[in-house]
Order: structure tokens, then sequence, then C-alpha cells
């Protein structure tokens, strides 16, 4: 069994130009961090993970839309079922597409 992480309690302050701010934000928000998580992993010599491209991003969105479509399909392809209808497509189709549309979102945003 792996050992709990420790909790985070200590809080230091620490000021910046607003350049620097400006800078530190920009990294942050291009690595999918949170402005704590940067500054951490920069004070401690950690990469920051590599930057997601605008494009790589705007087709991981429209792939969830599409997702969360199919979704919506296979719910009714399930209420058809429990009303005693045959669904036109099976829902264990409905489900594979999903499925293949979360791994492509996810290796397009290199979470995989």
């Amino acid at each position: 069994m792996s050992k709990p992480k420790p909790k985070r309690t200590r809080m230091v302050r620490i000021r910046f130009t607003e350049d620097e701010y400006a800078a530190v934000s920009q990294k942050a928000i291009a690595s999918s961090l949170t402005f704590s998580e940067a500054v951490r992993r920069a004070a401690l010599s950690q990469p920051l993970p590599q930057p997601k491209s605008e494009i790589a991003i705007a087709t991981y969105e429209q792939l969830a839309k599409l997702g969360n479509n199919v979704n919506q399909l296979a719910k009714a392809a399930n209420t058809a079922v429990k009303m005693g209808h045959e669904p036109k497509v099976t829902v264990e189709h409905w489900q594979k597409v999903y499925q293949t549309i979360k791994q492509l979102g996810l290796e397009i945003v290199g979470d995989r």
C-alpha cells in the first residue's frame, strides 16, 4: 500500500512585479497547472509539463462535446430498451464509440 501524500500546510508569501506575475501565470496556464504548482515546481527545479497547443485543446473540447452527444444517444438507447423497444444501434456500440472519443481526446492533449 502506498504512503499517503503529505498535506501542504505551509503558506508562503512571495512578491512579484506585474511582469513576473504575468510570466508565471502564462506558464502555469500553458502547462495546465495552478499558479501555486507552477511556482512550486520552479522552486524545486522540477520541469513543467509541455504546454498543450491551442489546436490540441480546441480539438479536445470538440471531442468532449461529441462524447456528450454520444452519451445522450446511449442513454436514449437504454431508455428504449427499458420501454421494450429495440434500439437501432446497440448500447455496446455507443459505449465503444464513446470510449474511442475519450481515448482520442486524452491522446491529443498528451495525457495518455
